[in-house]
């Protein structure tokens, strides 16, 4: 074998090689057609569906914000009130109070899980919507070409 043969041959088989002669199209590869790019960021951020989306999620969002906030108030109230009171005849009253704080913060964990779960479960559902959405588009594009 000649040196430019064996040479050749070595450079072929390399990785970057094997790939410049797999990328290599023949004539009868070579798309007819215009090819489509889909810039997914831009469809995310510019359609109208994926702004309906974000603002569905912002409104559920600032709802349970609302809603967390409300009783993170009531439960530092409720704190404040179990502070001040002291004394030997309030120790009923404190044992209410610190039985109502111990409650207020159960709803409060528990109302934060929701939150979370909500605003994952409708992030996962428009989610689903917009793929569901841009493959249909995608797929009436390609039957068109």
């Amino acid at each position: 074998m000649k040196p430019f043969h064996a040479l050749l041959l070595a450079v072929a088989l390399t990785p970057a090689g094997i790939l410049a002669l797999q990328a290599r199209p023949t004539a009868q590869a070579r798309p007819s057609g215009p090819i489509a790019f889909v810039g997914m960021q831009r469809v995310l951020t510019e359609s109208a569906a994926a702004k309906a989306a974000a603002a569905r999620l912002d409104e559920l969002r600032k709802a349970k914000a609302q809603e967390i906030a409300g009783k993170k108030k009531a439960l530092d109230e409720t704190k404040l009130a179990l502070a001040n009171a002291g004394g030997i005849f309030s120790g009923t009253k404190r044992a209410e109070l610190k039985s109502t704080e111990q409650r207020q913060e159960a709803e409060l964990r528990q109302a934060t899980e929701d939150a979370q779960k909500a605003f994952t479960d409708l992030q996962h559902e428009v989610q689903a919507a917009l793929r569901k959405d841009l493959g249909r588009v995608i797929t009436d594009v390609a039957r068109e070409r």
